[in-house]
């Protein structure tokens, strides 16, 4: 799904440059601030050498924020809203004489803002608009639990409670880039985002500890 995604991000930049360089010139009438809100699933995982076990698990992502030209098409953006990030895994563990499948799934509930996001708008046809756009991000989780079912441990787990049980810490604040593509329709919005982390999510002294989000955006929005 995220090959699509990058497949489709890049097939908005080349549409993007055709339908710039065939505009036609317009006035200097003045743009107003857009307001909007902007909401849909979140395909959650992450990225590194210890999350190759991991697999993708869906949350949600619900912003509102405002786009204001800046000239030519392009224009710069905020946002704020909440969001999730999370993961399964499953795998094979030796414990005694016998092999279980041990399995854990994590949701976590933050906050999220982009204090700054760049945009460029290009009108394809009448009402319809391509717009590309990237910018940073930062989020804290505000809760969370992991269910986790192995022989050693079987139920559900807070953030608190992961450390004092497992001696492995969460990180809870996060900050990384958006990178996204998406079309309006006058004032109507569907829009595809990668979101990249920086912040290793494990709080532990493992060297290894590497794994960060990679989260996968694709959201309907309306503007004001």
């Amino acid at each position: 799904m995220k090959k699509l995604s990058i497949l489709f991000v890049a097939v908005c930049f080349v549409t993007a440059s055709i339908s710039a360089q065939n505009a036609e010139p317009t006035t200097n009438t003045p743009q107003k601030t857009t307001w909007f809100v902007r909401g849909g699933l979140n395909v959650m995982n992450y990225k590194g050498k210890e999350a190759a076990t991991m697999t993708s698990k869906v949350g949600y992502n619900l912003v509102g924020g405002f786009q204001t030209p800046i000239g030519s098409g392009f224009y710069f953006g905020m946002d704020l809203g909440s969001g999730t990030r999370g993961y399964n895994e499953a795998g094979l563990v030796e414990y005694g004489k016998d092999i279980y499948l041990a399995t854990e799934s994590m949701i976590c509930f933050n906050v999220q803002l982009s204090p700054i996001t760049l945009g460029f708008k290009c009108e394809m046809v009448k009402k319809l608009k391509l717009d590309l756009h990237a910018g940073g991000y930062a989020s804290y989780d505000f809760a969370g639990n992991i269910h986790m079912d192995t022989p050693l441990m079987r139920g559900d787990l807070s953030l608190g409670a992961l450390e004092k049980v497992t001696g492995i810490g969460w990180n809870r604040f996060d900050v990384g880039v958006n990178l996204g593509a998406g079309l309006w329709y006058d004032r109507f919005n569907i829009d595809v985002t990668y979101q990249c982390g920086f912040v290793k999510a494990l709080d532990t002294r493992l060297s290894t500890n590497d794994i960060t989000v990679n989260n996968l955006l694709v959201r309907v929005g309306v503007a004001f």
